[in-house]
């Protein structure tokens, strides 16, 4: 019986300790709780703090110790960071348009050649030897149509047998030129200017359309593709700035525009596309490089800025200390802020300060309202 009481309570108080299965409503809402008492406590510390500090002041009777600088009015900038790839706008895997054998390779892995040079050529042989027993049927046809011409303006011969003639000389002209074209064709040509990257066949191999015998790429002009939030759909424009820092190139950075904006939003990702083409002078960046993008969100060229630092929050708001005169000294004076876009590091101030506010930047934790001050910078 005793052994069983054990086992019961045992059960019990297990039970007791096993966690119960929450919502993410109750969850969230413990959170908001938690969050509510700290935000209490630390208010708690600075106003025990600020107390601490009054009570040294008047036992010292000197104001607290702080720094204090004038605010003025200046431009403010956002910006919207994001990684990519960089691409070459002219990039092409060359094949030939006929099927043929590999006869001669005209360039080296690593030239630069010119576009419309002649890179690959291929077995010939066979129709320019065509080709020469075709001009030889055309020459003569040539001569018989040019007589019965003579002959049919004269009014000799039938019509039908000058139209046989002309018919058969223009046909093999047809076909010449058809032939020409196909000989062309054994010339692989360079579409664009750019550099040989890779060279897949060798001499002597069988070439045919669609299999690449030439990495053709050109570094001339590059292009980055990347998709940003569509939160930012508003606020990014075609024609906005782009600056471009490239992390294997720690001293060089590149400034272009957005040239394209997508026009539809990615359902899966709720992102839209942007594209940027450049200019690669000198030909630094290369194919396949990793970029970081700022673009700018966002943009005031009069507003007053500040160290985001500096700003502290309560159950009120926002709010700074100012340094205020009065008869030669100074007092400790709070005003809550109406705060507008930030980068994290400063934040623009949309109502709140003037052009007279001297703002405290250091020392502010251990101040409260019109506690004397010591300005010490």
């Amino acid at each position: 019986m005793k052994r069983l009481f054990i086992i019961t309570l045992v059960a019990a108080f297990v039970a007791a300790c096993t966690p119960t299965e929450r919502t993410a409503e109750e969850i969230t809402a413990e959170i908001t709780k938690t969050q509510g008492k700290i935000g209490t406590l630390n208010l708690k510390v600075a106003d025990l703090e600020a107390e601490l500090a009054a009570i040294q002041t008047d036992e010292t009777n000197k104001g607290i110790k702080v720094k204090a600088e004038m605010v003025f009015k200046s431009s403010f900038s956002s910006y919207v960071s994001t990684s990519a790839m960089v691409e070459a706008v002219n990039a092409a895997m060359v094949s030939p348009e006929m099927n043929g054998r590999i006869m001669r390779i005209h360039v080296s892995e690593g030239q630069k050649v010119s576009k419309g040079q002649t890179i690959v050529t291929l077995d010939d042989e066979m129709l320019r030897n065509s080709l020469a027993e075709m001009d030889k049927g055309l020459e003569l046809t040539k001569t018989m149509y040019e007589k019965q011409e003579k002959l049919f303006n004269q009014g000799v011969g039938s019509e039908m047998q000058y139209l046989e003639v002309k018919n058969r000389y223009e046909s093999l002209v047809k076909s010449r030129n058809s032939m020409m074209t196909q000989l062309e064709k054994t010339k692989v040509i360079a579409p664009f200017s750019g550099y040989v990257e890779n060279i897949f066949q060798k001499l002597g191999e069988f070439a045919t359309p669609g299999r690449q015998i030439i990495e053709l790429i050109s570094l001339n002009s590059l292009y980055i593709n990347t998709e940003l939030s569509e939160s930012y759909i508003g606020s990014i424009k075609k024609g906005d700035s782009v600056l471009i820092n490239f992390p294997n190139l720690p001293d060089f950075e590149k400034t272009a525009t957005i040239s394209q904006i997508g026009k539809v939003i990615n359902p899966n990702s709720r992102t839209f596309s942007i594209r940027i083409n450049m200019k690669n002078e000198g030909e630094q960046i290369k194919p396949n490089m990793l970029a970081t993008l700022k673009i700018k969100d966002y943009q005031i060229s009069d507003a007053f800025v500040i160290p985001t630092v500096y700003i502290r929050q309560d159950l009120h708001g926002y709010f700074v200390f100012l340094a205020r005169p009065h008869d030669g000294e100074y007092f400790a004076h709070k005003v809550y802020l109406t705060t507008g876009r930030s980068d994290g590091v400063n934040t623009v101030i949309l109502d709140g300060l003037d052009q007279t506010a001297m703002i405290i930047t250091s020392g502010f934790n251990q101040i409260k309202e019109n506690n004397r001050l010591d300005i010490v910078n």
